[in-house]
This record gives C-alpha cells, structure tokens and sequence, in this order.
C-alpha cells in the first residue's frame, strides 16, 4: 500500500471515530536540522530563519549552513529561499514586525554565544541585513507592540528596538524580578524556546499584547513565583502584580475575545484554567479540566475553541510525553480529548492556518495538520 493510500484510510478512520483528526503530511525536516522559531506570514507560509547545522561526512562532524525556507501549507512542501543569515546561529530568537523580522542572540559555531549580535530578514527583499547590537545579551524574549516596536526583556532589564531606525533603546526602570537557573535549565532553555510575533511560550519568561497596549510579563523560573508584571509603554514603567499561592502559570497564555488570557495548567491528578482579567488586574481558576500534561501546547482555533497539543507527563522519577491532544470549550468551559494522536509531544510549534485547521510541527520533524 503506498504512502497516498495509507494517508486517506488514516484520514477517513479519524473522520469516522471523532470527526476531528490529524492527517499526515508527507513533508518532513531534514532529520538533523533544528526547527529554529519559525514565524507565521500568513494563513500558507510559515518562514524559518535558518541557520546552522552539524552533520557528518567522512566520520566527521562538520557544520552546514541553513539557509532560510518557507513551508508552504497548500502545497505542502518547503520552498529554499537562497538567502543565508549574515551570522549563522543556532538558537536565537526571531520576532516578526512589519516587513521585517529580527533576529537576535542564538549560537555560533561550536556553540559559541552570538550574545547581543542582531540581524533582520527582509520579507520583501529576502536579504539578511546586519544591524546595530542588542543592549542586552541573549534575550528572553520579545513581542511586537502595536506601533510596530518589539519589546525585548532580558533578566531585569528591558529594551525597545524600532524597525524605523534599526535602532535598540533600554526602557523601564530596572524590573525586580530575578530569575535562577541550573547549568541544564540554562541550555534547555536556549535550545528549545523562540518566539513569534503573536502569541510566545517560554520556560524562561511568559510574554503577551494586551489590548490596551501594555505588555503581560511572567518568568515561572522566577524566585517570586507569585508575581507577574505589567510594563506600561505610555508610562514606561513596570508594576508587579500578585498572583494567588493556589494557581500555577506555565507556558503561553491565549488572549480571547474578552481580551482575557487564559492560562492552563496540567498535572497527573487533573488540571484547570486560569483567567486573567486586565482591567482588574487580577487572578481567577474558571474551571476544573482533565488535563494531564503541564505544558500543552495551546492555539485559538476561533472564537470557542482551544487546541491544546502535547506536553508532558510527570510521573514521579521521570517524565513521558503526552501524545493526546484536547479542544477546550471557552464558552462551556469543558475539555473534550481528540481521538487521534501525534507522534512527539514535546514542545511542537503549532500555528492557526485557518477555517478551524492548525499545522504543528513536531518535535521529531513530522508534520501534521489537525482539522
């Protein structure tokens, strides 16, 4: 049976069991290329920056030059771009403004630190241009306000980088949360997080838009882990928030209509749903799910539901991937499982491409599409 036929009788059984599945794509990434932050365009095309690789020729390692690819969901194929970044680097974080994006912080070769070296990719010309260094090294992470501007934390210190001027300006009085590390949680970190311009998941810091313009700051890592913050650009200022001892954080938030963030939490004995209201400023468990996993993947389909992908699964001494996926209903508050599974469930890229459909790309380079 060919790979055509076995997709459509994989398709047909989910579409039977649920009505909901995920349908294989015959695209893959190479098997030794890092999946490095890749940004959403559009609805079809999801860029990814590139980089470098290492690969073995003749028994030896050597390094290979990534150079930057757009995935495009109708045809469901990569496109090479021809056009490599100026610094080559492994673990960088990229953010999407304009026609721009940026390109900060990451590796070298032989996982020498880029620090604070900056570059952008521009959409339009598909050139890589080096610009001035960020303020801070190796950012956290960063999101794009609504006047283009992309605000850039980094430990207790934060920066503003304008796509007018290619230009870095710190900003804020000096934030007094402290985040603590182990040597492991370090790399693990800059190995496996990225943000976009939308929506951003971090173990190191948890970043999103409000509705009014300010900006949603939470670090889980932090030393005070019962304090969020709110940086007012107006007021360019930073001010903590309390976060109730009950209630546990972790990983992105989705921003609903409402313009509430909702926050999931999941564990071996169930989970819930935290909301945060903006205007109140503060902190409410909204409803009682069984989630099992503590760092889901979630992604708004539309205005009702919720998908969330992956995660994983602590059971005491170690931990296992969760493989299931779920919809949570904003409206009645329930969490209903999806039949079918993926195949790795640690830490996928997820985005929205439309008419209730998400593409993720797994952590094991398979790609799917749940629709």
């Amino acid at each position: 049976m060919n790979k055509k036929i076995i997709s459509v009788v994989l398709t047909l059984f989910c579409l039977l069991v649920s009505g909901k599945c995920f349908a294989f794509n015959n695209s893959v990434l190479d098997k030794d290329e890092n999946i490095n932050c890749p940004i959403q365009l559009n609805k079809n095309e999801i860029f990814f920056p590139g980089g470098w690789k290492q690969v073995n020729i003749d028994g030896k390692r050597e390094i290979e030059i990534i150079p930057a690819k757009i995935y495009n969901v109708e045809q469901k194929k990569f496109i090479n771009l021809n056009s490599e970044m100026n610094i080559p680097r492994n673990s960088y974080i990229a953010i999407k403004t304009n026609d721009q994006i940026l390109i900060i912080g990451g590796y070298k070769y032989n996982y020498e630190r880029a620090f604070n070296k900056a570059e952008i990719y521009n959409i339009k010309t598909n050139k890589f241009e080096v610009i001035n260094d960020s303020l801070l090294p190796n950012v956290d992470a960063g999101i794009t306000l609504k006047d283009g501007k992309i605000f850039i934390i980094k430990g207790c210190q934060a920066e503003l980088y304008n796509p007018s001027l290619k230009t870095f300006t710190k900003v804020g009085n000096e934030r007094k949360i402290i985040n603590e590390f182990s040597i492991y949680n370090k790399k693990r970190i800059l190995e496996e997080t990225c943000c976009t311009n939308n929506i951003h998941a971090f173990g190191k810091s948890i970043i999103q838009l409000l509705d009014n313009g300010d900006v949603f700051i939470y670090s889980p890592a932090s030393l005070n882990k019962n304090i969020a913050e709110i940086y007012n650009q107006n007021k360019n200022t930073f001010e903590n928030i309390i976060i109730p001892n009950d209630l546990k954080l972790l990983l992105r938030p989705i921003k609903i209509s409402t313009g509430s963030l909702l926050f999931f939490y999941g564990s071996r004995t169930g989970g819930y749903v935290t909301e945060y209201n903006p205007t109140t400023k503060t902190f409410k468990k909204i409803a009682e799910i069984n989630l099992k996993a503590s760092n889901a993947t979630p992604i708004q389909l539309n205005e009702n539901e919720i998908l969330l992908v992956g995660g994983t699964i602590d059971k005491g001494l170690y931990s296992s991937q969760r493989l299931e996926s779920a919809i949570y209903n904003i409206k009645t508050k329930k969490l209903s499982k999806v039949k079918v599974s993926i195949s790795s469930g640690y830490e996928p890229f997820v985005f929205n491409i439309g008419n209730n459909k998400a593409i993720i790309f797994e952590s094991n380079k398979k790609i799917k599409i749940y629709n």
